[in-house]
């Protein structure tokens, strides 16, 4: 073994040597920490590891677990010649001593210049775990030295004694120059032994500190730390410091720069710290600097600390990362600030799930909170949390998808419950929300309230058509021949137009959910997802009979298109202009069709137009923040995000409308050369060549 300054010498060859304790952040205050690390050097040539634990016996425990290694690197860095070892302690005497040794036996051949341990798991009596990381212990305890009883005086010869001074009694100057000797004799002897002392001391200080230097030259600083450590020189152990938080700050390695900085013997880490701080949030990107946050999550400074962390959630929720903000403001040192956090972050959570409609994610988040510790929040409470925040938005489709998800806690929503006509929440997460809608909640979304073809429109109020026996119509189309109505209890109606004798009839349905027609043909969605098609089958437009997982539907002039849940589109019929090939799209969310286009809206709000795209029809793949779609003759009324409306047209004359007066709309159409809107006050705003009388 190597006998430093922290090695002591017992009588009997054995010898005990000390080596540095690595310890938690002083804010942290576990039952049991390691107390002193020692190697013990026997007589007979063997090394015994001896590990002693301080308890803090207010709080039993029923195990402990100490991890160590045979190395001089600390416990937080890796090295690849030594691993770690593992102990579980779980003695009568754990709860009874308040120190515990524990020691074994070193391998035999093993090569290492040191020892460290840390200890790893506590459980306690009431089962709760407390596990520490190798990376939480990052500072340094010098180390912990005992009193040595062995060392004895050794008596003097009588040769070195001096012989006894004769009396003077007679002469008092002799007796003066005898005592200005004596005191003379002595300045000279103590003044030697000063100078021998002060050069054997001058000559081992320079070798440590040339040996440091040459160290810290080639960046080692870990051992020269080590030598410095061992040799009790504050002032070079403070110089190797200074250098080594200097060089890591200088990389950025600032985790490294704080140790050193923390494990000086005149700490100098308020700079470092202060830099971390500063340095959580990348300005230019708001990206978190893992690094510089560890460094300043050690701030013994809570107001300074909290300050940190409440950035860092603020980061965190503008990404829609809530779980990572919920285990961050665990950190929080203030039971109330937390508190108050953790219930701002549930309603932020819930409000941001709900206005951009992920419900996924919602559900994600709610099974997430039970495998937060810190989180001490009913899963019952958190869904109740999220169903108050849909319901404060209106969010109906939010609301069918967490009673579909959570039936034990929520229970049945009724099969009435409202959905818009083309609800953005059920839009967003098509696959999974329009499975679970009812039949009813189905025709709602598809309603269609106003039809309009050239010289004819048809309008839906509170049930009824003007001119037609019906009470209960739920939704409208019509073309040139025709106008095909849906009803409330799933059966269709087709109403020829005057003078004009039908050349098809529709089956009594009750299980109807979405209408379209095109020029000879009517397109039925089915409630299981399912399309039938009547009328003309020329073009093999009806061809839709192994259709399956349908959710919306258009009918071009001579051709069918169907939406399937899983963002795909189908189609079928004449394919003159290439109208039909729609199989390479993905992420779809509605469809519509001119005569011969497939209009396609994506998840993202852009358009593409398959097929006829001439004239300016084709310029509306350049839109963005498109929230729905409607199409006919070879025109597109597309509604953005924020409530504003565009046409676009491939016509080679006349005027198909403009729609820049529509405010605040609620429903419409295009027609062959019209278009037509309803607004929330129902006012109709009808423009066009083909305007109705």
């Amino acid at each position: 073994m190597n006998t430093a300054d922290n090695t002591a010498i017992f009588s009997g060859g054995e010898s005990i040597a000390y080596m540095p304790v690595p310890a938690l952040p002083p804010t942290t205050t576990p039952p049991a920490s390691i107390y002193s690390i020692a190697i013990v050097s026997t007589a007979e040539g063997s090394d015994i590891m001896r590990i002693v634990i301080k308890r803090d016996l207010s709080m039993p425990i029923k195990s402990l677990t100490f991890r160590y290694r045979f190395s001089s690197m600390p416990i937080y860095a890796p090295d690849s010649e030594h691993s770690f070892g593992s102990f579980r302690y779980a003695e009568e005497d754990i709860n009874t001593s308040a120190e515990i040794t524990v020691s074994g036996n070193v391998p035999e051949g093993l090569k290492y210049n040191g020892c460290s341990a840390y200890i790893s798991e506590i459980v306690l009596l009431s089962g709760q775990s407390l596990t520490f990381e190798a990376g939480q212990y990052k500072y340094i305890r010098r180390p912990v030295k005992k009193p040595i009883s062995a060392a004895t005086a050794s008596t003097a010869s009588a040769e070195d004694k001096a012989p006894a001074p004769n009396p003077v009694t007679d002469y008092e100057r002799q007796k003066k120059k005898n005592m200005r000797r004596a005191v003379i004799l002595a300045v000279l002897a103590f003044m030697l032994i000063i100078e021998a002392i002060g050069g054997v001391f001058l000559y081992r200080y320079l070798g440590v500190r040339n040996s440091v230097d040459a160290l810290m030259k080639e960046a080692r600083f870990n051992e020269a730390y080590k030598i410095a450590l061992d040799s009790d020189y504050d002032g070079l152990l403070q110089r190797v410091c200074e250098k080594a938080s200097l060089h890591y700050f200088s990389e950025g390695d600032l985790e490294s720069s704080y140790v050193y900085a923390y494990g000086a013997p005149k700490r100098f880490t308020d700079m470092i710290m202060d830099y971390a701080a500063a340095s959580v949030i990348d300005p230019d990107t708001g990206k978190i600097n893992e690094t510089a946050l560890r460094v300043a999550k050690t701030s013994e400074n809570s107001e300074k600390f909290d300050s940190i962390i409440h950035t860092v959630i603020g980061i965190l929720e503008s990404r829609g990362d809530f779980t990572n903000a919920l285990k961050v403001a665990s950190e929080l040192r203030s039971d109330e600030d937390r508190k108050a956090t953790e219930d701002t972050i549930f309603n932020n959570a819930f409000s941001f799930f709900s206005n951009n409609h992920r419900y996924s994610d919602a559900a994600w988040f709610i099974d997430e909170i039970e495998n937060i510790n810190t989180v001490k929040r009913a899963k019952a409470d958190v869904i109740k949390n999220a169903l108050e925040s849909f319901s404060s938005f209106g969010d109906n489709a939010g609301i069918i998808y967490l009673s579909h998800k959570y039936p034990t806690f929520i229970g049945t929503v009724p099969s009435n419950t409202a959905v818009e006509p083309d609800d953005a929440g059920v839009r967003a997460e098509l696959a999974i929300v329009y499975p679970m809608l009812s039949a009813e909640q189905k025709r709602s979304y598809h309603s269609k309230s106003i039809a309009i073809w050239n010289s004819g429109a048809v309008r839906i109020k509170n049930g009824a058509i003007p001119g037609i026996d019906v009470k209960n119509a739920v939704s409208v189309d019509t073309n040139a021949r025709e106008t095909l109505i849906l009803t409330k209890n799933g059966s269709v109606k087709l109403v020829p137009h005057k003078g004009v004798t039908p050349t098809y009839t529709i089956p009594e349905y009750k299980d109807v959910v979405a209408i379209a027609l095109g020029e000879a043909h009517a397109v039925l969605l089915h409630e299981n997802g399912t399309v039938s098609v009547h009328g003309d089958n020329t073009y093999s437009q009806a061809n839709t009979a192994e259709w399956t997982n349908i959710a919306a539907i258009a009918a071009g002039q001579r051709f069918t298109v169907g939406l399937k849940t899983d963002g795909t589109v189908v189609a079928a019929g004449s394919n003159s202009c290439g109208q039909c090939n729609t199989s390479a799209w993905r992420n779809v969310v509605d469809v519509a069709a001119c005569n011969q286009s497939t209009v396609l809206l994506f998840s993202d709000g852009t358009v593409e137009v398959i097929g006829y795209r001439s004239l300016g029809l084709s310029d509306i793949e350049a839109l963005t923040d498109v929230k729905r779609i409607e199409a006919g003759g070879a025109s597109i009324v597309a509604q953005r995000a924020d409530g504003t409306y565009e046409l676009y047209s491939g016509q080679s004359g006349g005027n198909p409308g403009d729609p820049y007066n529509w405010r605040a709309i609620g429903d419409y159409d295009v027609g062959l050369m019209c278009i037509a809107g309803i607004d929330r006050s129902d006012v109709v705003y009808i423009d066009g060549d083909g305007i109705p009388s």
